[in-house]
């Protein structure tokens, strides 16, 4: 059991039973010792029976459960003074499950090579030209858990990445962000709403100085962009073995580089989870609306994607299907409403070499359509390793 209030020092009152439990019907069983007589012993409001002039006492209150938490408060009553402790079981069920406790610091770095052989994406008649980036990520979160349904995050992410080609140097981008999230779980439903706030910046690199406004942190970076972002995100689970998530975000963009492209975003996304028979299937859909001050950069984008997981002994095999089509509002200067659609088809092959170090490896195909350029056709491959602290 889990007491959450102390109790005064001449009353002890303590749990004999579990706190997490499978099975409705049950007995909730503690123990009270006193230094002076017990008078009266209450568990939610209600009167207990307990013999006259003792000084301890073991109490079972038959209980029928329901899924989540269930809260059981204690209060004593001896001849000297008073104390009351607040205990939780918690039923588990197929839909219900009482998430495991972050920890209150963790810290993921993930570093990636990568390479494109089309960088510049041209058609399959132009010569390709290929690039070679290595990038590093830092995650850092502080969690910090109220109760069984309620619990915060504050989140910092840090990304570089760099090519080995001097040529493509000034598409070296520095991101930033951080964020916060508020997770409340309605275990009635099953449900969890995760609320977050952010905002992050990114920044280019600048090798010839075009533009004055620096980043405080890399100076041969110039500030890009940056969004503030609010976002409500809903989870659901049908079953043990499938789930629905539900996300609307809404951003408000800053471009240093072009005004034109100031104004917001507003995104949607649904996505359903199942397994069968130990596979992994990921279904999402993902649409999303971009309006700037200027009406020719106006555009939405729709992406389909399904990726399946299949564990194999130690390794996890996961291929992923994306589809993804753009279309803008309205027409350009040269008077054609773009649209555009590119598919990618990956596999993703993960080993962890222990339990906070993994690698994976990412062959990926690319193709591309538009009507107002070439198609085009590309290979690319990444090797992560990620180290979770």
């Amino acid at each position: 059991m889990i007491g959450l209030q102390n109790t005064e020092e001449d009353i002890l009152i303590f749990a004999l039973g579990k706190d997490l439990v499978q099975q409705v019907a049950g007995e909730f069983i503690f123990q009270v010792s006193a230094f002076s007589e017990i008078k009266t012993i209450e568990v939610n409001g209600e009167k207990q029976p307990s013999a006259p002039g003792i000084f301890e006492a073991s109490i079972r209150v038959p209980y029928q459960l329901q899924p989540g938490e269930n809260i059981f408060l204690v209060k004593v009553q001896t001849r000297l003074g008073s104390s009351e402790k607040e205990f939780i079981v918690f039923l588990e069920t197929d839909k219900v499950k009482r998430e495991k406790e972050k920890p209150p610091f963790q810290m993921i770095v993930i570093s990636e090579a990568s390479r494109d052989d089309n960088f510049l994406s041209v058609s399959q008649e132009s010569t390709k030209t290929a690039a070679y980036k290595g990038s590093l990520t830092l995650l850092s979160t502080l969690n910090k858990r109220f109760d069984h349904q309620s619990r915060t995050a504050l989140n910092a992410l840090i990304m570089g990445d760099a090519y080995q080609e001097k040529t493509f140097k000034d598409y070296s981008v520095f991101f930033k962000q951080i964020s916060w999230d508020w997770f409340e779980n309605f275990y009635f439903f099953p449900f969890e709403l995760k609320t977050s706030l952010g905002m992050n910046t990114v920044s280019m690199g600048d090798s010839t100085e075009t533009s004055n406004k620096r980043d405080p942190i890399r100076k041969d970076f110039k500030q890009y962009s940056e969004d503030q972002f609010f976002s409500l995100t809903g989870t659901t689970k049908y079953s043990e073995n499938s789930s629905w998530k539900i996300n609307l975000e809404r951003k408000n963009k800053t471009n240093h580089d072009d005004s034109g492209q100031n104004g917001y975003a507003f995104g949607m996304s649904v996505g359903y989870q199942i397994k069968l028979y130990d596979w992994n299937h990921t279904f999402k859909l993902v649409n999303s609306i971009n309006d700037f001050q200027t009406d020719t950069n106006d555009y939405s984008e729709m992406t389909l994607s399904y990726k399946l997981g299949i564990p194999v002994g130690n390794w996890k095999l996961s291929p992923l299907l994306k589809q993804t089509n753009t279309t803008y509002r309205v027409v350009n200067t040269d008077g054609v409403k773009k649209t555009s659609d590119k598919k990618n088809v990956s596999i993703e092959l993960m080993y962890p070499l222990t339990g906070w170090m993994i690698l994976s490896l990412t062959p990926q195909f690319e193709q591309g359509n538009s009507n107002t350029s070439a198609a085009y056709q590309k290979n690319l491959a990444s090797l992560k390793m990620i180290l979770i602290f």
